[in-house]
């Protein structure tokens, strides 16, 4: 079984430089996380909270930071549920692209502002796994989540054009209240997540490999993100732990095609 987790691992190592290759705006981030997490009186059930910082352009500037609380449900030793709730707020820089024959003055558009943009998201989570031998664990997270964005922290800029002056102005045939309905933005998407874990009893070190789909719900699930994430977790005590792992995320959304290298930090303290 070890040979076979070596392989995942080392195919998706060898993936990796051939996706960079492509067509796609490379960065690189650091993500640093805090999480907590309480059994109650029932072993079955549990409760957490976590925060995140992630930053941007070469881990310069930080461009979201989020807090979240859960609840897990274990059903039977091989599947347990969770629910959850985080808000986040994402920092979004000014982009641009070619313009249509309908945007006259400029060739280019402006597609989002430069700002903030709080966001509420509910997750729920479905998690089954199986422990192989006495090393290996593979888990499936198979996660449905909804972001909702309020309209005050919103405004969808692709209304607007620059004009020969560079003003911004509104698009004809386009209304401040047809602008702020459409800003009102809701997200639903799927999430599957293969992991393949080393997990002895007595060992302190968990080395994993992940590979997650993020699939839209509302475009016949299209693959919005692809991340493969290769790193390990650390036990420091029965309280205590903390990890690190190497992150890329393939991201085409609105024909915009990111690729992110990122460097993922955590620590986490079991009551």
């Amino acid at each position: 079984m070890i040979k076979k987790l070596l392989s995942v691992t080392a195919l998706s190592l060898a993936l990796m430089p051939a996706v960079a290759q492509q067509d796609y705006d490379s960065d690189f981030g650091t993500w640093l996380e805090l999480g907590a997490k309480k059994n109650l009186g029932v072993s079955r059930f549990s409760v957490g909270a976590n925060a995140e910082l992630r930053m941007d352009d070469n881990s310069r500037s930080v461009n979201r930071l989020s807090v979240g609380v859960d609840a897990t449900y274990k059903w039977n030793k091989y599947v347990k549920f969770t629910l959850g709730y985080v808000f986040l707020d994402n920092y979004k820089k000014d982009k641009w692209k070619d313009g249509t024959e309908d945007n006259v003055w400029d060739k280019r558009k402006r597609v989002t502002d430069d700002d903030w943009k709080n966001h509420h998201r509910f997750y729920f989570d479905i998690s089954p796994d199986i422990k192989v031998g006495r090393l290996l664990r593979i888990s499936l997270r198979e996660r449905y989540q909804y972001t909702f964005t309020p309209v005050d922290r919103y405004m969808r800029s692709s209304y607007y054009y620059r004009d020969v002056d560079g003003n911004l102005t509104l698009m004809e045939g386009r209304t401040k209240h047809e602008m702020m309905s459409d800003a009102r933005e809701h997200k639903h998407v799927l999430r599957s997540r293969l992991k393949f874990e080393i997990d002895k009893k007595g060992l302190k070190w968990s080395p994993y490999v992940s590979v997650e789909a993020h699939n839209n719900l509302q475009s016949k699930m299209h693959l919005r993100k692809l991340r493969t994430a290769l790193g390990t977790d650390y036990k420091l005590n029965r309280h205590h732990s903390v990890g690190a792992a190497y992150i890329l995320t393939r991201e085409n959304e609105d024909g915009d095609k990111e690729l992110l290298h990122a460097l993922d930090l955590n620590y986490s303290y079991k009551f």
